[in-house]
């Protein structure tokens, strides 16, 4: 939805409750804005986020685990938070009760306020107890408010956007705004319209028959003839209305669903080549968005249609609804709409803040959960639909049987050196050949089982960064992979210490960031995913090779010029292999036309300091970083150098 809509996610009210004003609330846990409403919307958003969290299959089980125990952790203070608000109101209620007591007989007055006083005091016990809770849980805040920036930006990759290429974003948005506009808030806003004046005959403006029939044409239109049945009139029983109204409501959702996703899977059929996941799978998971953004929508179709309040005046309506003054009448749970007996006396009664919340909650829930179920029937013909395509596959030997095709590359780990024949010969040829395999054995990333990497570059003491890749076809293509990327880290000849892999995939990210590619998701300094790791890694092989070529040489297994790896943590002032790296160093410094860049070792071994003052240095703007993480310009190591030495000059 799209107007009066509730926010989607929790956030400032400019509302006010009578049940803040209660000075029986904990005091520094409530915001000045929190009300029953506001927090019965965070309850139902984090609801939805955690169930989304289950569904992500491609974010590490660490990742996902410590997400979980975060929003669980905050679903916990919502319920928590809204307990109090019940216990506070009761504890209203009863004192009103009490002070009526007051003015009967003795008789009455007596028996009614010993009952009423028990009342309260196990009222007021249970406020404390919740109070007391929510403060022991609040306590540790500051220790969980470094989980929220990871939390933000794994629901970033959650959205359309992300899952969307650019190219792509004007098509789908253009599907979006109809499933929205066109299909969910004209539904919603004609059965809204139907079921109210049916449930409240006595506002002659609302059960005008000429105002009302634009909206049952459009239902007509939309579900067709038979529909009519549904749409009652006044003459029926409340909880007969109104299930009837929210069954049409449940209705028009999955059609404009079913039409939303014939749209959607047209284009990802089309484009398969941008998406980097099964066409069925990008095109469900755009309507999944879509259907979990208008739970919020039916939350506020349930209340609006059960409460008889003047509607032209929206902002006192929207206020008194999402304020939580706002109590739900016992039909809602009466039969058929319920469960509960039909009761014609009670069916107008209001039920309590706790049971009203959690009424609106199960039943915005059951009707989006049978649209997902028919989404789901819509994939799952899909499916069967695609299948059924004739699509040329790429041609590559049996799995297991291309990569023993070509024989390992031969690479001295000693020696840390690379030739063209290396990159184009041997690893080039082995990681297309496992990019080839892959494609083969799941054309379309079927089961989402594509090899990604995840880096994390938020933890400064790993130079290359944390590294996770995700499961893949099978096991043993996991491990090849490895021993590849193993290989290829050897080969980079790289200075910086760490394991070959994690050098290699760090280089590989730079890269790939460096040239903008498409592979990568959600990147940025502080890290990303690679969406096809073998597929990347033969392209940068590719490139390197193309680079050793550009240089004009072909490099030797050994040369006076590379820098040994040494680990300057583990070696002594006097250990020789200090001062061999440091002569290393010296002749990469003397020869730019071979090397732009220092690790921060070799740069610590050059100025001969430790690495936290390089560290430092790089901080101040003496030395500027180079295109890979943890490098440093050669051009700023030189011009550091003469400006030391002008001050010692000077001295």
């Amino acid at each position: 939805m799209t107007d009066g809509d509730e926010k989607s996610e929790p956030s400032a009210s400019k509302s006010s409750s009578d049940s803040r004003a209660n000075n029986s609330l904990p005091k520094g846990i409530f915001r000045d804005e929190d009300g029953p409403g506001q927090v019965g919307v965070g309850l139902s958003w984090i609801k939805g986020v955690i169930r989304d969290l289950g569904t992500d299959k491609a974010i590490p089980r660490e990742e996902s685990d410590q997400l979980r125990l975060y929003y669980t952790r905050e679903q916990a203070k919502f319920q928590l938070k809204l307990r109090v608000f019940g216990e506070a109101e009761k504890i209203r209620a009863i004192e009103g009760a009490l002070e009526t007591v007051r003015q009967n007989d003795e008789v009455q007055k007596t028996e009614s306020q010993n009952s009423l006083t028990e009342l309260l005091v196990k009222a007021r016990s249970e406020l404390q107890s919740a109070s007391t809770a929510l403060e022991q849980l609040c306590r540790d805040d500051e220790t969980w408010e470094k989980q929220e920036a990871p939390a933000r930006k794994w629901r970033e990759t959650r959205t359309w956007e992300a899952i969307t290429p650019e190219e792509l974003q004007p098509a789908v948005e253009a599907i979006r705004h109809k499933v929205k506009h066109t299909g969910f808030w004209q539904s919603n806003h004609s059965t809204l319209k139907l079921c109210f004046a049916a449930l409240h005959p006595a506002q002659p403006k609302n059960s005008d028959p000429e105002s009302l029939a634009p909206y049952k044409r459009f239902l007509v239109a939309l579900l067709g003839r038979p529909i009519e049945t549904l749409l009652l009139g006044s003459d029926r029983p409340a909880p007969v209305i109104f299930k009837s109204y929210l069954d049409v409501l449940e209705a028009a959702m999955k059609v404009v669903i079913r039409g939303g996703f014939q749209e959607m899977f047209e284009i990802a059929k089309a484009r398969t080549d941008v998406l980097g996941m099964h066409p069925v799978e990008w095109t469900k998971r755009q309507l999944e968005i879509l259907i979990s953004a208008e739970k919020s929508g039916i939350r506020l179709w349930i209340k609006r249609v059960c409460d008889p309040s003047d509607y032209s005046n929206e902002e006192s309506l929207d206020d008194s609804l999402y304020s939580g003054s706002w109590r739900a009448p016992r039909l809602i749970r009466m039969q058929p709409a319920g469960n509960t007996r039909f009761d014609p006396a009670s069916a107008w009664e209001r039920e309590d803040l706790i049971n009203s919340e959690e009424l609106v909650e199960a039943r915005a829930e059951r009707t989006i959960i049978f649209v997902r179920l028919d989404l789901d029937e819509s994939a799952r013909a899909a499916h069967v639909e695609f299948a059924k395509r004739s699509s040329p596959k790429p041609q590559v030997l049996r799995p297991v049987e291309a990569v023993r095709a070509t024989p390992p590359p031969q690479v001295a780990p000693t020696e840390g050196s690379a030739t063209p024949d290396i990159w184009r010969g041997c690893l080039h040829d082995r990681f297309r050949a496992l990019a080839d395999e892959e494609l083969t054995l799941v054309p379309q990333n079927s089961g989402d089982r594509w090899l990604r990497a995840y880096v994390d570059y938020r933890d400064k003491t790993k130079a290359c960064g944390a590294w996770n890749l995700s499961q893949s076809i099978h096991e043993n293509f996991r491990e090849r992979f490895e021993v590849e990327a193993t290989r290829a880290g050897i080969a980079l000849s790289s200075g910086l210490i760490g394991e070959p892999l994690t050098l290699w995939l760090d280089h590989l990210f730079s890269d790939l960031l460096q040239h903008k590619s498409k592979l990568l998701f959600a990147a940025t300094e502080d890290g990303g995913v690679i969406m096809r790791v073998c597929e990347a890694s033969a392209i940068c092989c590719a490139r390197l090779e193309k680079q050793v070529l550009i240089e004009g040489r072909k490099r030797p297994a050994k040369t006076d010029i590379q820098s040994p790896v040494v680990d300057s943590e583990q070696t002594t002032p006097d250990d020789p292999r200090r001062e061999t790296f440091r002569e290393a160093v010296i002749k990469k410094v003397q020869n730019p036309h071979l090397h732009t860049v220092l690790s921060t070792p070799e740069a610590a071994a050059y100025f001969e300091v430790e690495p936290r003052t390089i560290h430092r240095w790089m901080q101040d703007g003496d030395l500027r970083r180079g295109a890979r993480r943890g490098s440093i310009t050669i051009e700023s190591v030189l011009r550091l150098e003469k400006s030391r030495s002008r001050k010692r000059q000077n001295r």
